[in-house]
């Protein structure tokens, strides 16, 4: 890698020293992505909800997760269109109920992808059947923080609101650092986990 960040050249190189393995997250020719595959087969939206964190408290994770789900369901299931919200709804627009009609051909009891808080899952109930999209951070979302050592990017959560992200030897950190990624998921190889801060 240049210092412009460009790509100098291709070499097979050995793993970073201190850098273990991702063991069950690796990519593989059935579980490689892009993004979109995650949204392909079955999946649940949870966002961060832990008592003590910064960002449960001002709901970022939860309004992250619900703007979303309110894309996706406005774009795939209840098709408004390019309608704009009326004025007193702009702030919230993503909260329900939505301020815009379904288009023509929607049925009543269609099913819409709504967000849950990952206060509502234990080890034992997490979803193992689907694919998980996981809004937060460590410190914010527990399932996160369980996974984030068997993930390809690692993620850590630092004293305040301080997040960690380290891409191969390469490491940044700060409340402004935000990503976004697909693995397979550590704990359910056959499906993948979605990450969004």
């Amino acid at each position: 890698l240049r210092e412009d960040f460009g790509v100098a050249g291709w070499a097979i190189s050995e793993r970073p020293a201190g850098q273990t393995p991702a063991g069950p997250a690796r990519k593989t020719h059935a579980m490689s992505g892009p993004i979109d595959d995650a949204f392909r087969s079955r999946f649940v939206v949870i966002y961060g909800a832990q008592p003590g964190s910064a960002r449960a408290a001002a709901g970022v994770d939860r309004d992250d997760a619900f703007r979303f789900a309110a894309e996706w369901n406005g774009w795939m299931t209840l098709h408004w269109g390019n309608e704009k919200p009326p004025r007193a709804r702009r702030e919230d627009w993503w909260q329900s109920p939505y301020p815009f009609k379904p288009g023509p051909h929607v049925h009543p009891d269609t099913q819409l992808v709504t967000p849950l808080p990952d206060t509502d899952f234990t080890l034992a109930t997490l979803p193992r059947d689907r694919n998980l999209l996981l809004f937060g951070e460590p410190g914010s979302n527990w399932i996160l923080a369980h996974l984030a050592d068997r993930l390809p990017i690692r993620i850590s959560h630092e004293d305040g609101d301080d997040v960690g992200v380290r891409c191969g030897v390469r490491t940044y950190s700060g409340d402004h650092v935000n990503y976004i990624f697909i693995a397979p998921n550590p704990v359910a190889p056959a499906h993948y986990v979605v990450v969004s801060r």
